[in-house]
This record gives C-alpha cells, sequence and structure tokens, in this order.
C-alpha cells in the first residue's frame, strides 16, 4: 500500500474510504488448479531447513529462493482472534483536538454515497482536521476509523517527503526519496524515544495501544532544503499547474521525526496490502505520523485494527518447510521467462469477515522479487524492463492460498 504526504488531508481520507486496494503484484501467481483448499496443508517433499532464519535452493536458472525467514518472537501468540477498531465519534475528536492546543472555528459534517458520515474541522490556526464515522460492507457493518490531521506547516514537508513502502521502491526508485532521511540522528528539540513516547501517548488518547514503529524518517532541515529544489519535489509542486512554492527558510525548528508505524499482536504485523479475493475487501491499515518541535505536524489514520477474543489457537499452524514447499509449487506451476527470487518468507496477519464478525487470522507471507520484467502490454514493448515485488500468501492454519 502507497503512503506519501498528500496534498490535501482530504484525499488522504477518500483513499483510505475506499473499500478495494490498488491490485497486488501477486495475483500474477495463479494456485495450481490441482490443488483443493480440502489438501491445501498437505505438500510434497517438503523443504530441509538446515538453518531456521535463512534458507537456499536454486530451482531453475531463473527462479530460486534466497530467503530470511523471519523469526518469530519470544512472546508471540499466533491465532485466530476477533477483530474491531476503536471507537471513533466527534466527542473523542473534540478531546484529541482540545489536547493539542486547537479551538475550532467551524464543523462540516458530510455524508459519502449516504453510508459514510464525515465531519471536516477549520480550526483557527490554520490547521484542519477530518474523520469519519462507520459504514456498511453488503451485510456487516464496518466501524471504520479514519483520522488525518494536519498543521498550518505540513504542505513544507508535503513537497520535500516522497514516501513510498519498501517494496514499492524496487517499482518506482525514481519517485521515492525516504533513503535521504534514514540516516538516525537525534534533534534538538527531543531524542527519537522522547518524541515516540509523545506520540504514542498521542495515539493511546485515540484508542491506538498496538502500533509498532516500522520505519523513522529523521527529516534534517538542511536535507530538506536540498530536496525542495529536486525535480521530483518541483514536480509534486507544479503537479496540477502554478508556479512552485519554496519555503522562504529551513531552519532547526523545521527538523522532525516521520513514523510510519503498523498494527501488530505480540509483535506479528498485519499484511498491509494482498489479493480482494475475500469476502470483506482488503485495505490494510494506516497509522503514519510527523512530529516536531511544535509537536504534531501530521496524522493520518485508517482502520487500526484492534485483536480482541481468542477464538481458535494456532496449534495446527503450517510448518515453515511447507511453506516453502508450497511456495515452490506454485513458482514453478507459474513459469516466467524474467527471473525470480524469494527473499522473505514471515509470518503476518489478515483480516476477513466471517459471518457478522471480522476475523484476524494469521498467515505465511512469501515475498518474491522479480527482475528485467518485459514492460509489455498486448504483446507491444511499452518501456524498458523492470523490476517488482510480488507474494504469495497462505492462511497459516489451513494452508490455503489467499
Amino acid at each position: 500500500m502507497y503512503r506519501k504526504l498528500l496534498s490535501l488531508s482530504l484525499a488522504v481520507l477518500f483513499a483510505l474510504s475506499l473499500v478495494a486496494c490498488s491490485p497486488d503484484p501477486s495475483t500474477d501467481n495463479p494456485v495450481n488448479p490441482g490443488q483443493s483448499s480440502s489438501d491445501a496443508t498437505s505438500v510434497s517433499n517438503p523443504a530441509v531447513l538446515s538453518d531456521p532464519n535463512h534458507y537456499v535452493e536454486t530451482i531453475s536458472d531463473n527462479l530460486k529462493i534466497d530467503a530470511r525467514i523471519v523469526p518469530l518472537p519470544d512472546d508471540a501468540e499466533p491465532g485466530v482472534y476477533l477483530g474491531s477498531v476503536p471507537q471513533l465519534n466527534q466527542e473523542i475528536v473534540d478531546n484529541f483536538l482540545a489536547t493539542l492546543g486547537d479551538s475550532v472555528a467551524v464543523v462540516n459534517q458530510d455524508e459519502y454515497l449516504d453510508e459514510l458520515k464525515m465531519w471536516n474541522y477549520f480550526l483557527d490556526t490554520e490547521k484542519q482536521a477530518f474523520f469519519g464515522s462507520n459504514y456498511s460492507v453488503e451485510s456487516i457493518d464496518v466501524p471504520d476509523y479514519r483520522l488525518s490531521y494536519s498543521s498550518s506547516q505540513w504542505h513544507w514537508y508535503n513537497n520535500v517527503i516522497h514516501y513510498k513502502e519498501p517494496y514499492q521502491r524496487v517499482r518506482y526508485p525514481e519517485q521515492d526519496n525516504s533513503h535521504r532521511y534514514q540516516e538516525p540522528k537525534s534533534f534538538a528539540f527531543a531524542t527519537e524515544d522522547e518524541a515516540l513516547e509523545q506520540v504514542q501517548a498521542i495515539l493511546n488518547s485515540l484508542g491506538i495501544y498496538n502500533a509498532e514503529v516500522i520505519e523513522t524518517l529523521y527529516l534534517d532541515h538542511a536535507i530538506m532544503a536540498e530536496e525542495e529544489k529536486t525535480p521530483l519535489s518541483l514536480n509534486a509542486m507544479t503537479g496540477k499547474g502554478g508556479e512552485p512554492e519554496y519555503k522562504p527558510q529551513w531552519t532547526e525548528d523545521d527538523d522532525a521525526y516521520y513514523f510510519i508505524f503498523n498494527i501488530a499482536h505480540t509483535g506479528i504485523y498485519l499484511q498491509p496490502s494482498m489479493n480482494a479475493n475475500t469476502d470483506l475487501p482488503y485495505a490494510g491499515s494506516t497509522v503514519d505520523v510527523l512530529y516536531g518541535k511544535d509537536g504534531l505536524v501530521w496524522l493520518v489514520i485508517g482502520n487500526p485494527w484492534v485483536f480482541g477474543e481468542l477464538v481458535e489457537s494456532a496449534e495446527a499452524l503450517m510448518p515453515t518447510e511447507d511453506v516453502i514447499s508450497r511456495v515452490k509449487e506454485i513458482l514453478q506451476f507459474s513459469a516466467t521467462p524474467y527471473t525470480r527470487t524469494v527473499d522473505e518468507i514471515a509470518l503476518r496477519y489478515y483480516y476477513r469477515q466471517d459471518g457478522d464478525r471480522i476475523l484476524l487470522r494469521p498467515c505465511w507471507v512469501a515475498s518474491v522479487l522479480g527482475e528485467d520484467i518485459p514492460n509489455e502490454f498486448m504483446g507491444q514493448v511499452m518501456g524498458e524492463p523492470y523490476d517488482d515485488y510480488s507474494f504469495i500468501i497462505f492462511d497459516a492454519i489451513t494452508g490455503q492460498e489467499l
């Protein structure tokens, strides 16, 4: 799922409200038609692991496995859990804004498609906040949690931060500048830990307790001043026409931390995106926060799932050896003219509808790097070959491919 500081906070919320995410590359990996869900956990020639955290095998000239197997935390408790999202209403948002010291000038309430209610706050400090309530998908009411907040300074950061998730950087390296902000730094206004503590307190006030940082960008003012002059930033500023607007001056007061979170349960993360072939359209979760000297600069939250009651234990969790064997079978079945390498296998969670409830289920995810993929459409060459990731995902208990 692609994350970027969008030019309008409302655009962020609109994207989060969509019931379908962008197509996942894993749809290029068809399941073996000879394998039914009933025998999904049965594999032939299971792999033999000599190293529990790494597996290497050359299957053919253009197909191999050189995979890091992400170890489970010592306190991991994989299983099937009831899923929900925290309550979000106007009172909670009012209290959240009051904590930040903002007073509301105008509140507009609108309805989106007669299902999704949205509130638009115009704050007297030239800040804005948006949030939405519930919407319905077929027979089930989804407690949709979407909140966006932006300060009067956020657009300057939006001009110079062009962020793509790690697997997307392979496909679109020219659209990402996150590498410019990855060197750890401690800014004068707060250390990284001190800033994160304040951010966690903000998230806790919004009912979010299970968000874990997966990446931090260190927004140094000197680097942002340089990035503002790059073609990437210039294109972002002038993409809709008009003249670029440069910040008059970048100083230490503009230094900030950009925290990218993922929802987790006992150290096992939620899968951010996958095929939308479950009963409930899949959009993942989003929790991104930009925090600077004056506090919260930008925040966007979408569906931060909460793990509730344990419904089914994972005693029959699909073993890693069987996962590797299943991955090999599918990769060999879907032959390609380009090189593919499985470079990571990890246990994750995904959500799906089960009658009138949402279940959070464990799944195995294999990341597959394709290199020099032909850039063709309907037999016509559209451009230079490219690299990209696809994903093979199994339910970790049933073994069913998702």
